[in-house]
């Protein structure tokens, strides 16, 4: 049992304070909580003197590239537009859904492509193919990609759908 200083009442042990009068039974210093300083990201501090106030700096979000897709075989570069969602893929006669970007031309049926074989997206200044369930699969750099999973690729990947072969050019 502990017994208060101040008013002698019995309290059970680990009791931190008296139940009756509120006396502090044991020393709190393992209880304190202590400041943590947050550091800051990024401070400028004016060259006027010491009595300025320091201010962060606005970290801009990263622009968003144009793209463009460099066809291996032929030569040919294909430049989107400024949407942020484009579906690449093979169109046929009849199709109701026809995809952003047709490689059609380029003979995308003989390669292997799907008529809606892949999804690019740009996000936060990123770019994402995905592989919407094609036929004959996707491969970024030589690798398959898992379908329906979005990957991130960069300036120079090489995409390959089914046997097409394009590159991703990325202006900023």
């Amino acid at each position: 049992m502990i017994l208060c200083p101040n008013c002698h009442n019995k309290e059970l042990p680990g009791a931190y304070f008296c139940g009756e009068c509120g006396t502090q039974l044991i020393s709190l210093d393992f209880l304190n909580t202590r400041m943590i300083n947050k550091p800051v990201d990024e401070v400028n501090v004016s060259e006027s003197g010491s009595n300025s106030f320091p201010t962060r700096r606005v970290i801009q979000k990263p622009k968003d590239p144009n793209i463009s897709l460099h066809l291996v075989e032929s030569g040919k570069v294909i430049h989107l537009s400024d949407k942020k969602d484009f579906t690449v893929g093979r169109a046929v006669e009849g199709q109701s859904i026809l995809p952003d970007v047709d490689v059609s031309a380029y003979d995308a049926f003989s390669l292997g492509v799907s008529r809606m074989h892949v999804s690019l997206r740009i996000l936060n200044g990123e770019v994402y193919v995905m592989d919407l369930g094609s036929s004959n699969g996707t491969k970024i750099n030589g690798q398959k990609i898992v379908q329906h999973v979005e990957y991130s690729v960069s300036h120079g990947d090489l995409i390959t759908l089914g046997r097409l072969k394009m590159q991703v050019l990325l202006i900023r």
